[in-house]
């Protein structure tokens, strides 16, 4: 689909430069989308046999999640998706850990926002609950049925929403995982007809000392 619409804009003698950029942008948009499964699938793989490790150092998670939302908003706008970001800063919001996977996770979160919020918005939120760091991602789209959300972070998982849509069911699993190496949990709640919202609490450094 990616290189069917790149083709399509190149072959149309009278596309214009503008026509070609967004095609060019929703390439580049869906080819980071593609490397994040890539690495989600190697994470998992490695997860499973215990070969990852995870770095142990103070994290910003504002400065996180603003590096985050500039990473998927590509990805976010290619989907007609409008992101909204609120994050509380200048909170001491800091945990002990690793950035790289605490980024991989909520990118994870993101891009499934995405997938499944086409057309409508996606809110990445950051707040402080006693001590504890809660990021939520948000989404308007269809949601998820109650007799999926317990498996909705098995690996390879999908609900029948997703089998139409593609993907391996792999983004949350590892999302899970993640936040379980930092001492947190993640979990998903989906109102009828009021899509899909999902938390990750991470407990905050230093909070307890």
């Amino acid at each position: 689909m990616v290189r069917g619409e790149a083709e399509v804009a190149l072959r149309d003698p009278k596309a214009d430069k503008a026509r070609l950029r967004d095609a060019l942008e929703h390439v580049v948009a869906n080819g980071a989308f593609l490397q994040r499964r890539l690495d989600d699938l190697l994470a998992l793989a490695r997860s499973e046999d215990g070969r990852l490790t995870i770095r142990r150092e103070r994290v910003d998670l504002a400065v996180l999640g603003r590096d985050v939302a500039a990473l998927a908003e590509s990805y976010v706008r290619s989907n007609d998706v409008t992101l909204e970001v609120a994050l509380a800063e200048g909170v001491g919001l800091e945990v002990i850990g690793d950035g790289s996977w605490l980024q991989q996770a909520l990118l994870a979160l993101l891009d499934n926002a995405a997938k499944f919020g086409a057309g409508a918005g996606v809110r990445l939120v950051l707040a402080r609950d006693g001590d504890t760091a809660v990021f939520t991602v948000a989404d308007r789209g269809p949601g998820v049925a109650a007799a999926d959300l317990p498996h909705l972070f098995d690996s390879y998982y999908q609900t029948d929403r997703g089998r139409e849509r593609g993907g391996a069911g792999l983004g949350l699993s590892v999302a899970r995982w993640v936040a379980e190496q930092h001492g947190g949990a993640i979990a998903a709640r989906s109102p009828d007809g009021e899509g899909l919202t999902i938390e990750i609490r991470l407990p905050i450094a230093g909070a307890a000392e």
